[in-house]
């Protein structure tokens, strides 16, 4: 499992481990940079994230089985908030969302073989097993990555600056964009 780090931010990740363990903080995560999760801590119990320093609280608690879960990875994005120390500040907002990659097994792909013999593989008459010489076994490995994304990203394309304002609860903020030099 791979914890990808797609929003503005350099983020920390807290493993919350049962039974009265200390919690285990990594980090920090930089935008746009990844990082595999120590399986011994991913598979004990519950994740937490927010950005660096003292200004935000943790998220809230996130079981990674669950996250990865087949029910929930299917186009899922879930909406993840990290409230600021303080009240007048705004929150950090993200979105998590779950991405499988098939990766071969390392003894076929080092044979050139990854499932063609397999799939060649004919059943012989009276017999509804492949021919062992032919036949290989491969495992299909999976590689997750957890996604950590801006809920709303805005790029200016136009060659003059761009105001918008953002009505959140009532809450009205005025962002003004430059525009985008290529």
């Amino acid at each position: 499992v791979i914890l990808f780090n797609a929003t503005s931010m350099p983020l920390e990740l807290r493993f919350d481990i049962p039974f009265g363990v200390s919690s285990k903080v990594i980090g920090p995560i930089l935008p746009n940079k990844e990082i595999p999760l120590p399986v011994h801590l991913s598979e004990a119990g519950q994740i937490r994230w927010h950005p660096v320093g003292r200004t935000y609280l943790w998220s809230e608690t996130h079981s990674l089985s669950s996250l990865l879960s087949r029910e929930s990875r299917v186009g899922f994005m879930k909406s993840s908030v990290c409230y600021p120390s303080h009240p007048s500040n705004d929150p950090f907002r993200c979105c998590v969302s779950v991405e499988e990659y098939t990766v071969p097994s390392s003894s076929s792909a080092q044979k050139g073989q990854y499932c063609t013999d397999h799939l060649n593989a004919q059943p012989i008459l009276g017999n509804t097993a492949p021919r062992a010489s032919k036949q290989v076994l491969t495992r299909t490995h999976f590689i997750r990555q957890v996604r950590l994304s801006t809920p709303l990203l805005i790029k200016n394309n136009l060659p003059v600056c761009v105001s918008l304002t953002i009505d959140n609860g009532g809450v009205a903020h005025q962002v003004s964009l430059k525009e985008v030099s290529f």
